[in-house]
Protein backbone atom coordinates (compact mmCIF):
# COMPACT_ATOMS: atom_id res chain seq x y z
CA UNK A 1 0.00 0.00 0.00
CA UNK A 2 1.11 3.83 -1.11
CA UNK A 3 0.17 6.71 -0.11
CA UNK A 4 0.64 9.64 -2.28
CA UNK A 5 1.80 12.66 -0.85
CA UNK A 6 -0.93 15.63 -1.00
CA UNK A 7 1.84 18.13 0.03
CA UNK A 8 2.04 19.41 -3.56
CA UNK A 9 -1.47 19.49 -3.88
CA UNK A 10 -3.14 22.70 -1.35
CA UNK A 11 -6.37 22.63 -3.04
CA UNK A 12 -7.48 19.50 -1.64
CA UNK A 13 -6.82 20.51 2.14
CA UNK A 14 -8.42 23.48 1.36
CA UNK A 15 -12.01 21.25 -0.44
CA UNK A 16 -11.56 19.36 2.96
CA UNK A 17 -11.80 22.02 4.93
CA UNK A 18 -14.29 23.98 3.10
CA UNK A 19 -16.36 20.30 3.60
CA UNK A 20 -15.91 20.51 7.30
CA UNK A 21 -16.68 24.33 7.48
CA UNK A 22 -19.95 23.53 5.41
CA UNK A 23 -20.87 20.28 7.92
CA UNK A 24 -21.06 23.19 10.77
CA UNK A 25 -23.31 25.78 9.00
CA UNK A 26 -26.68 25.94 10.63
CA UNK A 27 -28.08 29.08 8.22
CA UNK A 28 -28.02 29.92 4.43
CA UNK A 29 -25.48 32.91 4.96
CA UNK A 30 -23.06 30.68 7.25
CA UNK A 31 -22.78 28.11 4.50
CA UNK A 32 -22.24 30.62 1.67
CA UNK A 33 -19.88 32.89 3.44
CA UNK A 34 -17.38 29.74 4.21
CA UNK A 35 -18.12 28.91 0.28
CA UNK A 36 -16.88 32.50 -0.32
CA UNK A 37 -14.06 32.73 1.92
CA UNK A 38 -12.21 29.03 1.16
CA UNK A 39 -12.89 29.13 -2.20
CA UNK A 40 -10.16 31.61 -3.53
CA UNK A 41 -7.79 28.79 -2.07
CA UNK A 42 -9.28 25.77 -4.33
CA UNK A 43 -9.50 28.12 -7.46
CA UNK A 44 -8.10 31.34 -8.53
CA UNK A 45 -11.36 33.66 -8.56
CA UNK A 46 -11.02 36.83 -7.73
CA UNK A 47 -14.90 38.07 -8.38
CA UNK A 48 -18.27 36.79 -7.77
CA UNK A 49 -21.91 37.80 -9.11
CA UNK A 50 -24.70 35.90 -8.47
CA UNK A 51 -27.97 36.50 -10.51
CA UNK A 52 -31.84 35.07 -10.12
CA UNK A 53 -33.65 34.28 -13.38
CA UNK A 54 -36.62 32.12 -11.67
CA UNK A 55 -39.42 33.47 -13.25
CA UNK A 56 -38.20 36.01 -15.67
CA UNK A 57 -38.03 36.74 -19.27
CA UNK A 58 -34.79 35.55 -21.30
CA UNK A 59 -32.20 38.03 -20.80
CA UNK A 60 -33.82 39.77 -17.11
CA UNK A 61 -32.07 39.14 -13.97
CA UNK A 62 -31.99 40.12 -10.50
CA UNK A 63 -28.83 40.98 -9.44
CA UNK A 64 -28.41 39.59 -6.02
CA UNK A 65 -24.61 39.99 -4.57
CA UNK A 66 -21.13 40.85 -6.24
CA UNK A 67 -17.83 41.51 -5.05
CA UNK A 68 -14.64 40.60 -4.32
CA UNK A 69 -13.69 37.36 -2.38
CA UNK A 70 -12.82 38.89 0.84
CA UNK A 71 -15.83 41.90 0.26
CA UNK A 72 -18.33 39.48 -0.01
CA UNK A 73 -17.03 37.41 2.92
CA UNK A 74 -16.62 40.39 5.14
CA UNK A 75 -20.24 41.80 4.19
CA UNK A 76 -21.58 38.36 5.25
CA UNK A 77 -19.62 38.06 8.17
CA UNK A 78 -21.36 41.04 8.93
CA UNK A 79 -25.14 40.11 8.47
CA UNK A 80 -24.55 36.85 10.57
CA UNK A 81 -26.22 38.91 13.40
CA UNK A 82 -28.99 40.67 11.38
CA UNK A 83 -30.66 37.41 9.64
CA UNK A 84 -30.78 33.99 10.09
CA UNK A 85 -31.91 32.95 6.15
CA UNK A 86 -30.98 34.35 3.12
CA UNK A 87 -33.33 37.49 1.94
CA UNK A 88 -36.64 37.11 -0.57
CA UNK A 89 -35.28 37.62 -3.69
CA UNK A 90 -38.28 39.19 -5.18
CA UNK A 91 -37.37 42.46 -3.35
CA UNK A 92 -34.52 42.87 -5.87
CA UNK A 93 -35.06 44.80 -8.99
CA UNK A 94 -35.69 42.64 -12.53
CA UNK A 95 -32.63 44.13 -14.56
CA UNK A 96 -31.68 44.03 -18.33
CA UNK A 97 -28.89 44.78 -20.76
CA UNK A 98 -24.71 44.03 -20.57
CA UNK A 99 -22.74 41.19 -20.13
CA UNK A 100 -24.79 39.15 -17.60
CA UNK A 101 -28.19 39.50 -19.89
CA UNK A 102 -25.79 38.18 -23.16
CA UNK A 103 -24.82 35.23 -20.63
CA UNK A 104 -28.48 34.34 -19.18
CA UNK A 105 -30.26 34.32 -22.34
CA UNK A 106 -29.26 30.72 -23.37
CA UNK A 107 -29.22 28.06 -19.98
CA UNK A 108 -25.69 26.64 -20.47
CA UNK A 109 -22.55 27.18 -18.61
CA UNK A 110 -20.11 28.77 -20.55
CA UNK A 111 -16.57 29.95 -20.11
CA UNK A 112 -15.21 33.34 -21.30
CA UNK A 113 -12.01 34.52 -22.82
CA UNK A 114 -10.42 37.45 -23.61
CA UNK A 115 -13.36 38.98 -21.47
CA UNK A 116 -12.97 43.35 -22.03
CA UNK A 117 -15.90 44.91 -20.41
CA UNK A 118 -16.06 48.60 -19.50
CA UNK A 119 -19.14 51.22 -18.96
CA UNK A 120 -21.78 47.90 -18.81
CA UNK A 121 -25.14 49.00 -17.98
CA UNK A 122 -25.18 47.00 -14.93
CA UNK A 123 -22.02 46.47 -13.84
CA UNK A 124 -20.01 49.59 -15.14
CA UNK A 125 -16.14 49.15 -14.98
CA UNK A 126 -16.45 46.99 -11.81
CA UNK A 127 -14.81 43.65 -14.04
CA UNK A 128 -12.63 45.85 -16.48
CA UNK A 129 -9.59 44.41 -14.77
CA UNK A 130 -10.58 40.68 -15.38
CA UNK A 131 -9.78 38.40 -18.29
CA UNK A 132 -11.84 35.33 -18.43
CA UNK A 133 -14.97 33.99 -16.74
CA UNK A 134 -17.10 31.11 -15.86
CA UNK A 135 -21.12 31.13 -16.49
CA UNK A 136 -22.25 28.32 -13.83
CA UNK A 137 -26.08 27.50 -14.01
CA UNK A 138 -27.68 26.95 -10.67
CA UNK A 139 -30.97 23.80 -11.22
CA UNK A 140 -33.97 24.15 -9.52
CA UNK A 141 -36.35 21.60 -10.05
CA UNK A 142 -35.06 20.95 -13.78
CA UNK A 143 -34.64 24.67 -14.73
CA UNK A 144 -31.98 26.97 -14.38
CA UNK A 145 -33.11 29.56 -10.99
CA UNK A 146 -29.53 31.65 -10.60
CA UNK A 147 -26.14 31.53 -11.98
CA UNK A 148 -22.91 32.16 -10.25
CA UNK A 149 -20.26 34.71 -12.49
CA UNK A 150 -16.41 33.89 -11.60
CA UNK A 151 -14.07 36.29 -12.62
CA UNK A 152 -10.16 35.52 -13.07
CA UNK A 153 -6.92 37.80 -13.46
CA UNK A 154 -5.88 36.21 -17.13
CA UNK A 155 -7.60 36.11 -20.54
CA UNK A 156 -7.24 32.66 -20.64
CA UNK A 157 -6.99 31.77 -17.36
CA UNK A 158 -10.69 30.19 -16.85
CA UNK A 159 -11.26 26.68 -17.86
CA UNK A 160 -13.59 23.66 -18.44
CA UNK A 161 -11.87 22.04 -15.37
CA UNK A 162 -12.63 25.12 -13.30
CA UNK A 163 -16.13 24.90 -14.19
CA UNK A 164 -16.48 20.88 -13.86
CA UNK A 165 -15.72 21.81 -10.55
CA UNK A 166 -17.95 25.28 -10.47
CA UNK A 167 -20.85 23.22 -11.74
CA UNK A 168 -21.80 20.95 -8.76
CA UNK A 169 -19.83 23.00 -5.85
CA UNK A 170 -22.13 25.99 -6.78
CA UNK A 171 -25.55 23.67 -7.24
CA UNK A 172 -24.56 21.55 -3.96
CA UNK A 173 -23.97 24.95 -2.22
CA UNK A 174 -27.44 26.16 -3.41
CA UNK A 175 -29.39 23.12 -2.31
CA UNK A 176 -27.41 23.21 0.94
CA UNK A 177 -28.64 27.02 1.38
CA UNK A 178 -31.87 25.75 0.53
CA UNK A 179 -32.22 23.11 3.10
CA UNK A 180 -31.07 25.51 5.69
CA UNK A 181 -33.82 28.36 5.03
CA UNK A 182 -36.36 25.90 5.23
CA UNK A 183 -34.60 24.36 8.36
CA UNK A 184 -34.57 28.05 9.72
CA UNK A 185 -38.44 28.68 8.83
CA UNK A 186 -39.49 24.98 10.12
CA UNK A 187 -37.35 26.45 13.44
CA UNK A 188 -38.78 29.75 13.46
CA UNK A 189 -42.53 27.87 13.31
CA UNK A 190 -42.00 25.82 15.78
CA UNK A 191 -40.94 28.57 17.94
CA UNK A 192 -44.21 30.98 17.46
CA UNK A 193 -46.04 27.77 17.70
CA UNK A 194 -44.88 26.85 21.25
CA UNK A 195 -45.08 30.50 22.14
CA UNK A 196 -48.69 30.20 21.40
CA UNK A 197 -49.28 27.04 23.12
CA UNK A 198 -48.00 28.57 26.07
CA UNK A 199 -49.93 31.92 25.92
CA UNK A 200 -52.96 29.60 25.16
CA UNK A 201 -52.13 27.17 28.26
CA UNK A 202 -51.75 30.69 30.65
CA UNK A 203 -54.98 31.71 29.29
CA UNK A 204 -56.79 28.02 30.04
CA UNK A 205 -54.81 28.18 33.61
CA UNK A 206 -56.15 31.18 34.37
CA UNK A 207 -59.68 29.89 34.13
CA UNK A 208 -59.13 27.50 36.69
CA UNK A 209 -60.00 28.18 40.35
CA UNK A 210 -57.49 30.75 41.43
CA UNK A 211 -57.91 28.96 45.02
CA UNK A 212 -59.74 26.34 46.87
CA UNK A 213 -62.85 27.17 48.54
CA UNK A 214 -64.06 26.92 51.83
CA UNK A 215 -66.56 24.38 51.56
CA UNK A 216 -68.65 23.46 55.13
CA UNK A 217 -67.69 20.08 55.98
CA UNK A 218 -65.05 19.40 53.55
CA UNK A 219 -61.59 19.19 53.14
CA UNK A 220 -60.11 19.26 49.79
CA UNK A 221 -57.20 19.10 48.12
CA UNK A 222 -56.59 19.26 43.97
CA UNK A 223 -53.81 18.82 41.65
CA UNK A 224 -53.64 19.85 37.90
CA UNK A 225 -50.59 18.78 36.07
CA UNK A 226 -49.81 19.78 32.17
CA UNK A 227 -48.68 17.55 29.04
CA UNK A 228 -46.44 19.56 26.78
CA UNK A 229 -49.30 20.98 24.85
CA UNK A 230 -51.86 23.02 26.29
CA UNK A 231 -54.79 20.57 27.32
CA UNK A 232 -58.83 20.26 28.04
CA UNK A 233 -58.81 19.31 31.85
CA UNK A 234 -61.02 21.43 33.65
CA UNK A 235 -62.36 21.65 37.47
CA UNK A 236 -64.36 24.26 39.39
CA UNK A 237 -66.50 25.06 42.43
CA UNK A 238 -69.63 27.22 42.09
CA UNK A 239 -71.44 28.72 45.50
CA UNK A 240 -75.06 27.98 44.82
CA UNK A 241 -77.82 30.97 45.64
CA UNK A 242 -79.40 28.36 47.64
CA UNK A 243 -76.19 27.46 50.11
CA UNK A 244 -75.25 24.07 47.92
CA UNK A 245 -72.16 24.17 46.07
CA UNK A 246 -71.54 22.93 42.45
CA UNK A 247 -68.27 20.91 42.28
CA UNK A 248 -67.01 19.81 38.57
CA UNK A 249 -64.16 18.24 36.72
CA UNK A 250 -64.67 17.74 33.04
CA UNK A 251 -62.18 17.10 30.06
CA UNK A 252 -62.03 17.84 26.60
CA UNK A 253 -60.85 15.17 24.03
CA UNK A 254 -57.39 16.02 22.55
CA UNK A 255 -54.52 18.24 23.11
CA UNK A 256 -54.13 22.00 21.99
CA UNK A 257 -55.27 25.03 21.46
CA UNK A 258 -59.04 23.37 20.17
CA UNK A 259 -59.05 21.64 23.23
CA UNK A 260 -58.41 24.99 25.29
CA UNK A 261 -60.88 26.58 23.22
CA UNK A 262 -63.77 24.26 23.87
CA UNK A 263 -62.73 24.22 27.66
CA UNK A 264 -63.02 27.94 28.03
CA UNK A 265 -66.63 27.48 25.65
CA UNK A 266 -67.57 25.02 28.94
CA UNK A 267 -66.47 27.37 32.00
CA UNK A 268 -68.57 30.19 30.01
CA UNK A 269 -71.45 27.89 29.43
CA UNK A 270 -71.22 26.77 33.26
CA UNK A 271 -70.76 30.42 34.98
CA UNK A 272 -73.74 31.65 32.30
CA UNK A 273 -75.88 28.90 33.23
CA UNK A 274 -79.61 31.23 34.72
CA UNK A 275 -82.67 28.49 34.30
CA UNK A 276 -84.30 27.93 37.97
CA UNK A 277 -83.39 24.50 38.09
CA UNK A 278 -80.31 23.66 40.29
CA UNK A 279 -79.77 19.99 39.58
CA UNK A 280 -76.37 17.85 37.94
CA UNK A 281 -78.90 16.36 34.87
CA UNK A 282 -80.53 19.75 34.19
CA UNK A 283 -77.05 21.63 34.22
CA UNK A 284 -75.06 18.78 32.27
CA UNK A 285 -78.52 18.80 29.71
CA UNK A 286 -78.10 22.24 29.04
CA UNK A 287 -74.27 22.42 28.92
CA UNK A 288 -74.93 19.42 26.32
CA UNK A 289 -77.15 21.22 24.05
CA UNK A 290 -74.86 24.36 23.57
CA UNK A 291 -71.61 22.42 22.62
CA UNK A 292 -73.83 20.44 20.17
CA UNK A 293 -75.09 23.20 18.68
CA UNK A 294 -71.67 24.35 18.32
CA UNK A 295 -71.19 21.31 15.81
CA UNK A 296 -67.43 20.58 17.26
CA UNK A 297 -66.47 18.33 14.55
CA UNK A 298 -65.20 14.81 15.97
CA UNK A 299 -64.82 17.25 20.04
CA UNK A 300 -66.61 15.94 22.74
CA UNK A 301 -66.18 16.61 26.59
CA UNK A 302 -66.61 14.35 29.69
CA UNK A 303 -67.41 15.70 32.53
CA UNK A 304 -68.61 14.49 36.27
CA UNK A 305 -70.81 17.08 37.63
CA UNK A 306 -71.64 16.64 41.44
CA UNK A 307 -74.25 19.48 44.05
CA UNK A 308 -73.05 18.90 47.70
CA UNK A 309 -75.36 20.05 50.19
CA UNK A 310 -73.28 21.06 53.26
CA UNK A 311 -76.73 21.03 55.61
CA UNK A 312 -76.67 17.13 55.24
CA UNK A 313 -73.91 16.47 53.52
CA UNK A 314 -76.09 14.60 50.96
CA UNK A 315 -74.39 14.72 47.37
CA UNK A 316 -76.60 14.58 43.63
CA UNK A 317 -74.36 13.97 40.67
CA UNK A 318 -74.30 12.79 37.55
CA UNK A 319 -71.80 11.58 34.61
CA UNK A 320 -71.25 12.83 31.20
CA UNK A 321 -68.91 9.47 29.91
CA UNK A 322 -66.65 10.45 32.73
CA UNK A 323 -64.11 7.86 34.64
CA UNK A 324 -66.08 6.76 37.33
CA UNK A 325 -65.36 8.40 40.77
CA UNK A 326 -63.68 6.55 43.73
CA UNK A 327 -64.88 6.90 47.25
CA UNK A 328 -62.63 6.12 49.81
CA UNK A 329 -64.29 4.78 52.81
CA UNK A 330 -63.06 6.42 56.15
CA UNK A 331 -64.40 3.51 58.09
CA UNK A 332 -62.85 0.58 56.45
CA UNK A 333 -60.96 2.37 53.75
CA UNK A 334 -62.31 0.34 50.93
CA UNK A 335 -62.60 1.63 47.90
CA UNK A 336 -65.59 1.68 45.48
CA UNK A 337 -66.71 3.33 41.99
CA UNK A 338 -70.00 5.82 41.30
CA UNK A 339 -71.04 4.01 38.35
CA UNK A 340 -74.51 5.13 37.97
CA UNK A 341 -76.25 8.20 36.56
CA UNK A 342 -74.36 7.82 33.23
CA UNK A 343 -74.59 9.04 29.85
CA UNK A 344 -72.55 10.05 26.96
CA UNK A 345 -69.85 12.69 26.39
CA UNK A 346 -71.05 16.46 26.03
CA UNK A 347 -71.03 17.69 22.35
CA UNK A 348 -72.41 14.59 20.98
CA UNK A 349 -76.37 13.23 21.56
CA UNK A 350 -78.28 16.94 21.77
CA UNK A 351 -81.16 15.61 22.66
CA UNK A 352 -80.02 12.98 26.14
CA UNK A 353 -81.93 12.87 28.85
CA UNK A 354 -79.54 12.50 31.79
CA UNK A 355 -79.92 11.19 35.25
CA UNK A 356 -79.27 12.18 38.62
CA UNK A 357 -77.82 10.06 41.31
CA UNK A 358 -77.78 10.65 44.85
CA UNK A 359 -75.26 9.39 47.86
CA UNK A 360 -74.74 10.88 51.24
CA UNK A 361 -71.02 11.12 52.41
CA UNK A 362 -70.38 9.80 55.73
CA UNK A 363 -67.71 11.04 58.27
CA UNK A 364 -64.18 10.74 57.00
CA UNK A 365 -65.01 9.75 53.32
CA UNK A 366 -62.98 10.66 50.33
CA UNK A 367 -64.23 11.72 47.23
CA UNK A 368 -61.59 11.12 44.67
CA UNK A 369 -62.54 12.78 40.79
CA UNK A 370 -59.81 12.66 38.11
CA UNK A 371 -59.11 12.97 34.57
CA UNK A 372 -58.27 9.80 32.16
CA UNK A 373 -54.45 11.31 31.82
CA UNK A 374 -54.59 9.79 35.08
CA UNK A 375 -55.45 6.55 34.61
CA UNK A 376 -54.07 6.23 30.77
CA UNK A 377 -50.62 7.07 31.55
CA UNK A 378 -48.38 4.57 30.25
CA UNK A 379 -44.89 3.01 31.65
CA UNK A 380 -41.84 1.59 29.02
CA UNK A 381 -43.46 -1.33 28.46
CA UNK A 382 -46.84 0.10 26.79
CA UNK A 383 -48.87 -0.35 29.91
CA UNK A 384 -51.30 1.48 31.52
CA UNK A 385 -51.82 2.80 34.90
CA UNK A 386 -55.54 1.88 34.83
CA UNK A 387 -58.07 2.24 37.52
CA UNK A 388 -56.25 -1.06 39.39
CA UNK A 389 -52.74 1.39 39.93
CA UNK A 390 -55.23 3.94 41.12
CA UNK A 391 -56.81 2.40 43.33
CA UNK A 392 -54.06 0.58 44.47
CA UNK A 393 -52.73 4.36 45.25
CA UNK A 394 -55.63 5.07 47.17
CA UNK A 395 -55.28 1.90 49.34
CA UNK A 396 -51.91 3.19 50.22
CA UNK A 397 -53.00 6.61 52.04
CA UNK A 398 -55.17 7.71 54.60
CA UNK A 399 -58.08 9.37 52.87
CA UNK A 400 -56.46 12.46 53.61
CA UNK A 401 -57.16 15.08 50.45
CA UNK A 402 -53.02 15.53 50.79
CA UNK A 403 -52.28 12.17 51.06
CA UNK A 404 -54.38 11.37 47.88
CA UNK A 405 -52.86 13.71 45.64
CA UNK A 406 -49.21 12.85 46.98
CA UNK A 407 -50.04 9.30 47.04
CA UNK A 408 -51.09 9.22 43.45
CA UNK A 409 -48.40 10.96 42.32
CA UNK A 410 -45.71 8.75 43.66
CA UNK A 411 -47.14 5.57 42.02
CA UNK A 412 -47.63 7.15 38.86
CA UNK A 413 -43.71 8.44 38.79
CA UNK A 414 -42.94 4.37 40.13
CA UNK A 415 -45.36 3.47 36.83
CA UNK A 416 -43.92 5.54 34.20
CA UNK A 417 -40.44 6.82 35.49
CA UNK A 418 -40.92 9.78 33.27
CA UNK A 419 -41.66 13.47 34.90
CA UNK A 420 -43.23 14.02 31.06
CA UNK A 421 -47.05 13.52 30.70
CA UNK A 422 -49.15 12.99 27.36
CA UNK A 423 -52.08 14.42 28.18
CA UNK A 424 -53.07 16.84 31.43
CA UNK A 425 -53.62 14.84 34.85
CA UNK A 426 -56.16 16.46 37.01
CA UNK A 427 -57.10 15.17 40.82
CA UNK A 428 -59.46 17.05 43.23
CA UNK A 429 -59.88 14.78 46.59
CA UNK A 430 -62.58 16.24 48.95
CA UNK A 431 -62.97 14.13 52.19
CA UNK A 432 -65.92 15.05 54.38
CA UNK A 433 -64.81 15.96 57.87
CA UNK A 434 -68.14 16.85 59.76
CA UNK A 435 -69.24 20.47 60.79
CA UNK A 436 -67.38 19.96 63.65
CA UNK A 437 -63.66 20.37 62.39
CA UNK A 438 -62.44 23.22 60.59
CA UNK A 439 -62.75 22.22 56.98
CA UNK A 440 -60.73 24.88 55.35
CA UNK A 441 -60.03 24.35 51.96
CA UNK A 442 -56.22 23.70 51.49
CA UNK A 443 -53.81 23.63 48.34
CA UNK A 444 -51.61 21.14 48.36
CA UNK A 445 -48.28 21.57 48.76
Amino acid sequence: MKFIDLHNHPQVHATAELQRELSRARTADESVQSFIRRIGNITPVRYMINVRTRGLEPGHFRLIERGTLEGRAQARTDLWSLRAQRPDHNEYPVRQGGIISSLVVEPGPKVIHDLKIHDDPVLGDAIAEFGSALATPIFEDGEVSEWVFSFYQGRDEAQPDHLRLSIPNANLLARTARQLDLIYQINDLNTRLRRQLQEVATVQQSLLPRRLPEIPGLKIATSYLTSDEAGGDYYDFMHLPDGRWAILIADVSGHGPAAATVMAMLHAILHGYERPKLEPAAIVQYANERLTDAALESTFVTAFLAIYDPVTANMAYTRAGHNPPRIKSGLSGAISTIEDAAGPPLGIVPTWEFETGRITINLNDTLVLYTDGITEAFNIDREMFGAKGLDDALEKCTGDPDCVVDSVHTALFEHTRSRRRADDQTIVAMRYVGHSTDARGQNPS
